[in-house]
């Protein structure tokens, strides 16, 4: 069995979504990277580690927020 990338699962999360649950979900990953964000802020070493470093982490919270921004 084929193994599905991370784009092929939420591509296929969101095509079976209802409508409103794709609106939950999209409030849900806005406030996430928000509170993920404000984390960073006050403790960004809590986000370190051997593979990833706060400023990933930071970066995507970022270009989620401004992506879901663009939407409304």
């Amino acid at each position: 069995m084929k193994r599905k990338t991370n784009e092929q699962k939420l591509n296929a999360l969101i095509k079976g979504l209802h409508t409103i649950e794709v609106a939950l979900l999209v409030e849900r990953l806005d406030k996430i990277m928000r509170m993920t964000k404000q984390d960073i802020e006050e403790e960004p070493e809590k986000y370190d580690n051997f593979f990833v470093s706060h400023q990933l982490y930071l970066s995507l919270a970022e270009k989620t927020i401004k992506a879901l921004e663009l939407t409304n």
